[in-house]
């Protein structure tokens, strides 16, 4: 099949774009489309950022808050003077000196689209894309399938790119509706916990599962059934086999985080 073929048929025939690259070991054109891919989306994350950053201005109301949280905060800093008598003290997940009661917020509106958030998207794509290739050279040792490093790194690269192409296509469809002016928080907008409600914690009113779950989207998921349907033709293996294999590693993923969003008296209350 050739590149070009590939490339297309991915989106919309993925049984024969992995029957044909199992024969096919045609992995570089899809590992550097997905590294273009992933650093364009996070370039224009930190562009818009920056530019939030850059032109917000807080309202009056705004900074008369932040003047009654740090008059809290200050007075919270001098009782734990008392008894830490100079040492580093931690109040409600807030680290102080108990011999400074002055806090300064430094914005750095600098951050956006430089050198330095590139060569972090591409660090962490590489990363990401060797636990991805490790697990399922791993996966294929325990099987006594007759899959190599290369062979995984062509399957993970291929069956990536329709999810990193809609995860790319959220962010542009954010930045048009907000003038390239979206928060951090809103860069999510395929993501399966903003249509689902869910109850919020009452001691820090967040999402049970926090803002890391955002990431648990149609992105994703399109990934996972990709692999699911690759893993099969390249494995002979079930259906059922095949879909427990593949979401494993994020199953896992989600539990820990869903366990760490989550301290010992909040499930007394919850299940209590």
């Amino acid at each position: 099949m050739k590149t070009t073929d590939t490339f297309q048929k991915i989106f919309y025939q993925p049984r024969e774009v992995f029957a044909a690259l199992k024969s096919q070991r045609n992995w570089l054109p899809a590992a550097l489309v997905l590294l273009a891919v992933v650093v364009l989306q996070s370039s224009l994350v930190g562009y818009s950022v920056t530019r939030v950053y850059a032109e917000y201005e807080p309202s009056e109301a705004e900074r008369d808050r932040y003047e009654a949280f740090m008059d809290e905060y200050r007075e919270e800093i001098e009782a734990a003077q008392e008894s830490a008598r100079g040492g580093i003290v931690d109040i409600d997940g807030w680290a102080g000196s108990g011999t400074e009661e002055r806090i300064v917020l430094v914005s750095d509106p600098g951050r956006g689209i430089s050198l330095f958030n590139v060569a972090i998207a591409f660090f962490t794509f590489l990363i990401a894309l060797a636990i991805e290739v490790g697990y399922f050279r791993f996966v294929g040792a325990e099987l006594d399938l007759s899959f190599n490093t290369v062979d995984w790194i062509t399957f993970t690269a291929w069956s990536r790119i329709p999810g990193a192409v809609l995860a790319l296509l959220g962010v542009i469809l954010v930045l048009l509706f907000t003038g390239f002016q979206a928060n951090l928080a809103n860069f999510e907008p395929f993501s399966i916990v903003r249509w689902i409600p869910i109850p919020l914690r009452p001691d820090r009113g967040v999402n049970l599962l926090n803002i890391n779950v955002y990431h648990l989207n149609a992105a994703l998921i399109w990934v996972i059934a990709l692999q699911t349907i690759g893993f099969r033709i390249w494995t002979g293996r079930s259906l059922v086999f095949s879909l427990a294999v593949v979401a494993l590693p994020t199953f896992i993923f989600y539990v820990a985080v869903l366990w760490m969003s989550m301290d010992v008296f909040f499930w007394y209350q919850l299940f209590g």
